[in-house]
């Protein structure tokens, strides 16, 4: 069962219980295990489903991860490294990341895959100037790709016409994880809503703090549902002309199923 729980007791106090690893290219992932052994557990098999049915699609840095390259068939040059990092390695087979770059001939030949070819363009704006990529080329490079194996051989999906051990990039950095800088976040904020009677007199009756606060990278939250809630404690109050009770909301944050 995957969930977070994140709470507030008292007015300051956030509490928080160990969270998860990043799935960003977790082999241990039941969606990429049990894809491995639909592919036999072999690098070719493997390098041919991503090239061949995991579309390219133009963002930056580290966004689905690999489970979610598989569910959403598309991922740009490092969701795809992903997939293939996590495939190779649920198979048994070492393999590390690769950040390098592409030409400018070769960043126009990826852009122009991208798109359909089309006789004729009704009721919309003109098509992309395919041959002035710049618009787009902000999420091209840098490129990734994957080295495996003993040999660290290359492992390129970005064309269909890529073959086994051909790269379009020129190499930079390698990795085995990616590093933080890469890596997609969105934070998760919820305010409670104050007021105080005797600031009201100033114009200052209403305020708001923030109760809870957490974030997450996006591979973590991709595909499963965020929750927000509160647990009420009530506590009564008694004293020799008057009694009350005490209500205590403690906010609670669930990430995926319960």
């Amino acid at each position: 069962m995957l969930f977070r729980w994140l709470s507030l007791r008292g007015a300051l106090a956030l509490t928080m219980v160990p969270v998860f690893a990043s799935t960003a290219d977790d082999p241990a992932d039941p969606a990429i295990v049990a894809q491995a052994a639909a592919l036999g557990r072999d690098p070719v098999r493997i390098y041919e489903f991503v090239r061949d049915q995991i579309g390219h699609e133009l963002y930056s840095t580290s966004l689905r991860g690999a489970r979610c390259v598989i569910y959403a068939r598309a991922g740009n040059s490092l969701d795809r490294a992903s997939l293939l990092v996590a495939l190779l390695r649920a198979s048994g087979v070492t393999a590390r990341y690769v950040q390098g770059t592409l030409d400018s001939t070769l960043e126009t030949q990826l852009i122009a895959s991208l798109f359909a070819p089309r006789n004729q363009y009704l009721g919309c704006p003109p098509p992309i100037a395919l041959s002035n990529p710049s618009g787009l080329a902000y999420s091209i490079n840098p490129h990734f790709w994957v080295e495996y194996g003993a040999a660290n051989a290359a492992m390129d999906p970005t064309l269909k016409t890529n073959q086994l051990g051909q790269t379009y990039g020129t190499a930079g950095a390698r990795f085995t994880d990616i590093p933080a800088a890469l890596r997609q976040k969105v934070t998760v904020r919820l305010l409670a809503e104050t007021y105080n009677a005797a600031g009201a007199l100033f114009g200052q009756g209403v305020g708001s703090a923030t109760v809870l606060e957490q974030t997450f990278e996006t591979t973590e939250l991709y595909g499963k549902p965020i929750s927000i809630g509160h647990f009420v404690s009530t506590r009564s109050l008694n004293g020799l002309t008057a009694s009350a009770n005490l209500h205590t909301y403690s906010p609670y944050l669930l990430v995926g199923d319960p």
